[in-house]
């Protein structure tokens, strides 16, 4: 058998009369008017209705449940409400916390960005400093070489203008003019090789000047084969063999 809740409602037709359910076995008067007799709930019995006809006693019951299922869609709809407006406080909460979050790391970026330009700031005045420290000028450094001059010695003689001395000519045909000639230069009167030594005797420019042979030409491979030999012959009456390798 099913326990029924009971359940009180109001007829607007029957404003005077008192609908009761209640579980079987229970005696109540429900009728509220002064000749209504109690009504005793036999077993098997689920509802009793005092005056009441089934008509307004189902009307009564469908109003009942009509006004529950109100309740029950308010309940829903607040909850619903309930439920959303807290997805909307949790979304607000969520984008604070963001935001909150979003700020720090700004700020904290802020700082390592400032905390780095100040380390750089530093290591480059300290760069500075240590290339102050360490700059040296080297002092200006000149060197004038000693000047060098050179005069040839006064020659005793004049060189002629053409031809030379007889004693010139025969000393440079002699057999030992000859071998030197041959072995420095191949009785070259014209060679110059670029090492310094100019004509058949292989003249150096200062020996040649020294010894007259300006008076010809400014290098011996440039003067004529008498004059060459006039100038060593003059070079051998002042110093001999001496000046000649090959000799």
């Amino acid at each position: 058998m099913v326990t029924r809740r009971t359940t009180s409602v109001l007829s607007a037709a029957a404003a005077a009369t008192a609908i009761a359910v209640v579980a079987p076995g229970v005696a109540h008067a429900a009728p509220d008017t002064a000749d209504a007799q109690p009504t005793v709930v036999r077993p098997g019995t689920e509802v009793v209705a005092g005056a009441l006809s089934p008509e307004t006693f189902q009307q009564g019951v469908d109003a009942a449940a009509a006004q529950l299922l109100a309740v029950r869609a308010a309940v829903v709809a607040k909850w619903e409400l309930e439920a959303m407006q807290a997805a909307v406080v949790a979304k607000w909460q969520a984008e604070a916390e963001a935001a909150r979050i979003a700020a720090e790391e700004a700020a904290a970026a802020a700082a390592a960005a400032a905390q780095e330009a100040a380390v750089r700031a530093a290591v480059a005045q300290s760069w500075q400093s240590q290339a102050a420290a360490q700059s040296y000028s080297a002092p200006a450094q000149s060197y004038s070489a000693p000047a060098q001059s050179y005069s040839a010695p006064a020659q005793s003689y004049s060189a002629p203008a053409t031809g030379g001395s007889g004693d010139a000519s025969a000393w440079a045909n002699s057999a030992a003019a000859m071998a030197v000639k041959n072995c420095e230069s191949g009785n070259n009167y014209s060679t110059n090789t670029g090492n310094g030594y100019y004509g058949a005797w292989q003249f150096d420019i200062p020996s040649w000047l020294a010894n007259g042979g300006g008076a010809y030409a400014a290098t011996p491979d440039q003067a004529p084969a008498w004059a060459q030999d006039q100038v060593a012959y003059n070079y051998y009456q002042a110093a001999g063999w001496g000046p000649w390798s090959c000799a």
